[in-house]
């Protein structure tokens, strides 16, 4: 192992349990560092990771809805093209799906979901972090909701950076970034 990879580690987020976001706190805590080991560098490309059957259902009827349902939106409003009131009807379905606002308090059922873990075993999403660097030391460990650790990233916003327009790696960044940074 290299010097430049001595104090390196990777994150497993797709190793997390299906129970992980129904665990308690420290127990999220202590899952996110069971799924930490030191990095070592692969011989060859890395397989991707097991799923499950329901796990792949998730991600099929994700990618399904995602990225079927506006070509489904398309075929309705040229099959309606004959009528304005039909035309109409589909502009304002479209409206409706695209406009409507996200029920309060609803982070259960999106970020913090049995779809989120699928999406990161999709991915196979692992983050590289090395523990040299003070910024992203702390990334991954309890540490990063102490008081001197989030002073010392402040003002910060981590995102996910964006690469398309379906960024589903970003989606399951927003996932697990409370864990992350």
């Amino acid at each position: 192992m290299s010097e430049k990879t001595k104090n390196v580690e990777v994150v497993r987020l797709w190793q997390l349990p299906d129970d992980f976001f129904d665990l308690p706190i420290m127990e999220q805590w202590t899952a996110v560092e069971k799924v930490t080991t030191k990095a070592v560098p692969l011989e060859k490309p890395r397989r991707a990771c097991p799923m499950s059957f329901l796990d792949e259902f998730f991600i099929v009827t994700f990618f399904l809805v995602t990225l079927g349902l506006p070509w489904v939106l398309i075929g309705c409003a040229v099959a309606s093209s004959g009528s304005w009131a039909a035309l109409g009807g589909v502009a304002a379905a479209t409206a409706v799906l695209a406009l409507h606002p996200i029920p309060h308090r609803s982070l259960k059922y999106f970020r913090s979901s049995r779809l989120a873990l699928a999406l990161l075993r999709y991915f196979t999403f692992e983050c590289i972090v090395n523990r040299d660097d003070p910024i992203m030391a702390v990334f991954g460990t309890q540490a990063v909701d102490a008081p001197a650790a989030q002073l010392r990233h402040l003002p910060a916003i981590y995102l996910a950076c964006p690469h398309g327009v379906f960024n589903y790696g970003a989606m399951a960044w927003c996932c697990v970034s409370r864990w992350m940074s």
